[in-house]
């Protein structure tokens, strides 16, 4: 049946929790000296964050400590799409905005004159921005040592493109947002993780450790399905999904060798479990004819029951390798593990991390009931499509993922030996998304990034500052090339890519109409890639295919601003 297209949404917008894991949104692994080090820390056991990054080092830490680190990410994240709101119409109606067709002269239309012929509008990302605290403790007996606490990396927290109604203001009047079909909104409601991490020394230059972290994690998403192929706004409905996961286990284990006091080597390998828990969706239907004194009247819809969300999240591989300038050791110095404040005059460190992407690659989504779907009009009315439960079978969507590699060097030298360091590094992250196939819910392009930071000792405390700035590349995405919906290829999802504006249509066939190319759209040769992301809508056949939605110029840079404290019982 057709109308169990209307599930494909659901997995759509169930990718909120592997974005972030999958070389998306997730930015630096997290803790100040991370930011300050450009991510080089996974191989330099210093405070109780190493839970995160390399359990094993727990048994170099000095004695107990207790650390609160807290990370500001400050993003600009924007996509400045081709084309015109007219382009995919392919049917007549009205809305808030108008004539979805109306054109001010049928051979040659100005642009901006209406509706569809309103270019798409620049939209960032306006979420506001969410610092991320770290809180941990660690101790150490004998050649076991034991942490606890609330570590993860750096992530942009929150995504919002456009209003919370699915509007972006152009020029004092409002629009659908260009990304209505990819994303309006994201936002965590709950979000917990613990940690619980050990290691034992095997012998003095050898440490084994584990981590276990239990995620436990509610967020909702918010976009638009159109009910028929196309971008029509008449038949837009606004989607909202809510979904949950309150144990989502996540395994770090890692080795941790020291051949000599000059040289650390270290590998760990992060196990994480899929995303597998219930959800609901609620659709509001005509939800862009609000006011409307005739005809359809938006309505929101008794939420749908979703059984089951399943997201994959990839595994990551981490090598690290140090090597430090010691300074000399005072005769009451205690025996031990030493503190590389206490004994290092310098170091330089390079990691490296594999991110298993591919593996995370289909999310899926079974439904627990039939789903209904209603329309209300003007005065009473309205209409209802309804899908038996047994004619839904799952639904599996494809991310396009791909592996990815960061390699990051840092290092820290002492000014006031034992005092004051300071620290700095960058790094390079790979792209974890096919081109063709990025959008606003990940970001997951390539990256370079430096830090710089400080770390003043002042007797059992440690305070840390730091900052760092990333650089994504941009992404220019060029529509498809031209071609009359009726020309359509089927075995070839790019074509009929229609840019006709205006005309009317009779039997689901345009008549009239006119090529509104958009000048500032590059090549298909010239551009980084051809757009291929389909908007996913109720109902799509060979005459109606899914819509490409995402060419456009990305865009993204971010800040990262942190502040850390470790106290330590000597």
């Amino acid at each position: 049946m057709h109308r169990q297209r209307f599930l494909v949404l659901l997995a759509l917008l169930a990718a909120w929790p592997g974005t972030a894991a999958a070389g998306g949104l997730e930015l630096l692994p997290g803790g100040t000296r991370s930011v300050g080090r450009g991510g080089a820390v996974a191989a330099r056991p210093m405070d109780p964050m190493v839970l995160l990054h390399n359990p094993a080092g727990l048994t170099e830490l000095s004695g107990e400590q207790v650390m609160l680190h807290i990370d500001t990410p400050i993003h600009s994240m924007c996509v400045d799409p081709y084309g015109f709101y007219g382009w995919g119409v392919y049917e007549a109606g009205t809305s808030e905005f108008g004539d979805q067709l109306e054109v001010d002269d049928p051979d040659d239309p100005t642009i901006g004159a209406t509706y569809a012929t309103t270019p798409l509008p620049e939209v960032c990302n306006s979420a506001p921005v969410v610092p991320i605290p770290h809180m941990a403790w660690a101790t150490r007996l004998g050649d076991f040592a034991l942490g606890i606490g609330f570590v993860a990396p750096t992530v942009v927290a929150g995504l919002q493109y456009g209003g919370d109604d699915g509007t972006i203001d152009v020029d004092g009047e409002a629009f659908p947002t260009p990304t209505r079909y990819q994303m309006i909104k994201q936002q965590v409601e709950f979000a917990l993780a613990p940690s619980f991490g050990f290691a034992y020394r095997l012998m003095p230059e050898l440490s084994v450790g584990l981590n276990i972290q239990i995620a436990m994690l509610r967020a909702k998403t918010w976009a638009i399905q159109n009910t028929v192929a196309g971008t029509q706004p008449s038949n837009d409905m606004l989607a909202e999904l809510e979904a949950e996961d309150f144990f989502l286990p996540a395994i770090t284990a890692s080795v941790y060798v020291q051949p000599t006091d000059a040289i650390d080597l270290m590998a760990a390998f992060r196990w994480v479990d899929q995303f597998d828990g219930p959800g609901k969706v609620s659709f509001e239907t005509n939800t862009f004819h609000q006011n409307a004194d005739e005809g359809p009247i938006p309505f929101e819809n008794d939420p749908i029951k979703l059984d089951r969300i399943q997201v994959g999240l990839p595994y990551a591989l981490t090598l690290g390798a140090r090597y430090s300038g010691q300074l000399p050791r005072f005769e009451d110095d205690k025996p031990g593990p030493g503190d590389p404040m206490d004994t290092e005059l310098w170091d330089v460190e390079l990691d490296a991390t594999y991110n298993f992407n591919e593996q995370a690659k289909a999310n899926k989504v079974d439904v627990g009931e039939a789903v209904t779907v209603i329309t209300r009009e003007v005065g009473g009315g309205g209409d209802s499509a309804s899908v038996p439960l047994a004619d839904l079978s799952q639904v599996s969507i494809e991310r396009h993922a791909l592996d990815s590699v960061a390699v990051r060097l840092g290092g820290s030298y002492a000014v006031m030996p034992r005092q004051l360091a300071l620290s700095a590094g960058l790094f390079y992250e790979s792209r974890g998304v096919e081109p063709g196939y990025i959008n606003v819910d990940s970001f997951a392009l390539a990256r370079v990034g430096a830090g710089i930071g400080a770390m003043w000792r002042i007797g059992s405390v440690d305070l840390t500052a730091a900052v760092g700035q990333i650089f994504q590349e941009e992404l220019d995405l060029a529509p498809p090339p031209h071609e009359n919906l009726e020309d359509l290829d089927e075995d070839d999802p790019q074509s009929g890519f229609d840019q006709r504006v205006g005309g009317t249509f009779s039997g689901g066939v345009r008549q009239g109409g006119v090529v509104l190319e958009d000048p500032d759209a590059p090549d298909p040769s010239d551009a980084d890639a051809v757009a291929a992301l389909q908007a996913r809508a109720g109902i799509a056949t060979a005459a109606r295919p899914n819509r490409i939605v995402n060419a456009g110029l990305y865009t993204a840079n971010f800040t990262i601003i942190s502040l850390g404290i470790v106290y330590r019982y000597d």
